[in-house]
């Protein structure tokens, strides 16, 4: 298996990203709707969903979102929220295929760059690009790798809900892995392709996006290749 299949199925997952800040993502949201030209008959797709947070927080501001994410476990729980205009689907994004085009696409919080085939990554932004409709947008949360680099904690220890966690963080093979062990017994993985700033933009270029807004931070502020920590690109196609 992937490490994402492997990972975001387990039980621990939920555990340990526990802490997540529902405000932050509430007002990213806000601050988002109101900068991209939105109608609310228009739908949204939430690429890697999880288990529906951002997805819900769009459907409470008045909007039609699908979410979508290769997890089971993850889905099965977001799907508890669904209703005619909030609806959840297992799928790859690699390759999936929805009978509908949205008018903004997101990807938030590092849900890009799983796979170990750049070719797949790429991926990716076309399946994204063949489901927006003319003058749709696209939202790609990334961590800016710069400061990642500077920034790296090489190990902590959690202890939640008398779990403990020992996560190691290192660089391999021009990715950042995570290494999650549990208890001293189990241990997962989160592997992510260290892409820098100029390779996410090179990529968009290539799938045939056109630059719109480049954000370093969840405030949206512009992006700062030596201070800023995320590399948000707000995209379009023609």
């Amino acid at each position: 298996m992937e490490w994402f299949e492997n990972w975001f199925d387990s039980p621990y997952y939920k555990i340990l990203y526990q802490h997540r800040n529902e405000q932050e993502a509430q007002s990213f949201i806000n601050r988002l709707t109101q900068i991209i030209p939105l109608n609310h008959e228009d739908w949204i797709l939430d690429l890697a969903c999880g288990r529906g947070r951002h997805a819900k927080c769009i459907h409470e501001l008045g909007f039609s979102v699908i979410g979508i994410d290769l997890s089971q476990e993850s889905i099965l729980e977001a799907k508890k929220y669904e209703n005619e205009h909030l609806q959840f689907f297992i799928q790859d994004m690699r390759n999936f295929s929805l009978p509908k085009n949205f008018q903004l696409i997101l990807s938030l919080f590092t849900s890009f760059g799983y796979f170990e085939d750049t070719e797949d990554n790429f991926r990716v932004l076309q399946s994204v690009y063949q489901h927006l409709k003319p003058k749709g947008y696209f939202v790609l949360d990334f961590f800016n790798s710069e400061w990642v680099l500077n920034h790296l904690i090489e190990y902590e220890q959690k202890i939640l809900e008398n779990i403990s966690f020992d996560i190691f963080k290192f660089i391999e093979n021009q990715k950042i892995v995570k290494k999650i062990v549990i208890n001293n017994e189990k241990t997962f993985y989160e592997k992510v392709s260290l892409f820098s700033s100029e390779d996410l933009e090179l990529m968009l270029k290539k799938a045939g996006f056109e630059i719109i807004h480049w954000w370093g931070e969840y405030d949206l502020t512009e992006f700062d290749k030596k201070r800023s920590s995320r590399c948000m690109f707000c995209v379009k196609i023609h």
